[in-house]
């Protein structure tokens, strides 16, 4: 039986930290991953037992979520760009700009998208990356910008950050599980203190 299993697929700075408390509590298996749809998959079909991703949308009644936290979209871009001093940003203006993104699905494209969609705009993604940190490297040396949230954006101060001009967009980070909560008894223990704490 593998006791302890870690992936780490995105550049997360905590999977180092993950995968050595992962080592140190030998029954739990963590698993870094970036595709929310994926999770949600597995906490439906019982192969997982809690995940922190965003909420599914639309609603899965086989699944429970609590919200943890909510930041913006906004545009994010080098330092000397040309939006960088702006208050805010349409999403038309950025027509001609490259875009940098997230492959279709990933929770941050999806978010993306709606931006472009309420607004009427159509604009292709130029580069897709299946990385945060490398979208960050391709923002911060000029290569296009990116529609991201704003606590992602917080982690390269090199990068400026620009609100968005019309309906405001929030990526969220909830706890997620099959309802009415894990079966395991670790998974539950750690749904209770969350519950007690948000």
């Amino acid at each position: 039986m593998e006791a302890c299993t870690h992936t780490a697929r995105s550049g997360i700075a905590s999977s180092t930290r993950s995968a050595t408390s992962c080592a140190a509590r030998p029954f739990v298996t963590i698993v870094i991953t970036t595709s929310a749809a994926e999770l949600h998959r597995q906490l439906a079909a019982g192969e997982l037992d809690l995940a922190v991703a965003s909420p599914p949308d639309p609603v899965d009644e086989r699944l429970v979520s609590v919200d943890l936290f909510h930041t913006p979209l906004v545009l994010a871009c080098r330092v000397g760009d040309p939006y960088a001093n702006r208050n805010n940003v349409g999403a038309s203006d950025l027509a001609g700009r490259n875009l940098i993104g997230y492959p279709r699905g990933w929770a941050m494209r999806t978010l993306a998208e709606e931006v472009l969609r309420d607004s009427g705009t159509h604009l292709d993604f130029n580069l897709e990356v299946n990385d945060t940190s490398t979208l960050l490297d391709l923002v911060e040396t000029g290569l296009g910008v990116t529609l991201i949230a704003e606590a992602i954006a917080a982690q390269r101060p090199a990068l400026q950050t620009v609100k968005l001009r019309g309906s405001q967009v929030e990526w969220i980070v909830s706890a997620v599980a099959a309802a009415p909560g894990p079966v395991n008894p670790a998974a539950a223990e750690l749904w209770r203190r969350i519950l007690q704490e948000y």
